[in-house]
């Protein structure tokens, strides 16, 4: 049997992503749930914004695609970092800038031989004012995010996952629909471990229409002669 290629599925964004393989994080839960059938790879950049991402993409994809078709599936979870607002946090961008740069980095995946149907977009999820104030003045730093500014944002990414054919998961419409949605940020932005559990569940049903038919790596263990196992995996 040749040896197969284990698949990458590449999770890309900001610290949403940075912190999803901390304990309970929906990126973890997505590495375990696709055991044994793909690599989870975590690709979130704290701070970041669209404007850098855009630019370490060719890096990632140069790491993680190669060869190419590795990656079978990505997701992008972008535009909390570009919402802030520019007088208070110069990171800021406009809505136009940022589905700019959003359709860049989705452009990026495809001329690197993904299909639309391969990517996940995420829209930038709500933000608990209260809280989030409450993390700013605990942090002695200007607010410098809320809710209202990130609803543009969220609209913005799911017009563009649209116009490219790109499959989105609308966390902010999501979260708002839920009675205790505040409970799933911790700090007014940073998912808790509610908040992580509902973006993988949101997620998952999804990403199970690309990556469902994707095989367990090698035999289950059931399957294989202890007495001649070279004949499953020393065979080209």
């Amino acid at each position: 049997m040749a040896v197969r290629l284990f698949p990458k599925l590449v999770l890309f964004g900001d610290s949403l992503t940075q912190q999803s393989f901390s304990e309970g994080g929906w990126g973890a839960t997505l590495a375990d749930y696709y055991q044994r059938k793909c690599d989870v790879l975590n690709r979130g950049f704290s701070g970041y914004t669209s404007a850098y991402n855009k630019f370490i993409l060719p890096k990632v994809l140069q790491s993680d695609n190669n060869p190419k078709g590795s990656a079978v599936a990505a997701i992008v979870l972008l535009g909390s970092n570009d919402a802030v607002c520019n007088e208070t946090d110069p990171r800021g961008l406009t809505v136009e800038q940022y589905a700019t740069n959003l359709m860049d980095i989705l452009t990026q995946f495809m001329n690197d031989g993904m299909e639309a149907s391969q990517l996940v977009l995420l829209t930038p999820p709500a933000v608990a004012d209260d809280k989030y104030k409450e993390c700013c003045a605990e942090r002695d730093v200007p607010v410098s995010l809320w809710d209202a500014r990130v609803k543009p944002f969220a609209e913005k990414c799911a017009d563009v996952g649209k116009k490219l054919g790109v499959e989105v998961v609308d966390l902010y419409k999501l979260f708002h629909e839920q009675p205790n949605w505040e409970s799933f940020v911790s700090d007014g932005l940073h998912f808790s471990k509610e908040g992580n559990q509902f973006v993988a569940q949101q997620v998952i049903p999804v990403l199970d229409t690309k990556l469902g038919h994707l095989p367990i790596i090698f035999p289950d263990w059931k399957d294989v002669d202890p007495k001649h196992p070279d004949r499953y995996f020393c065979n080209d």
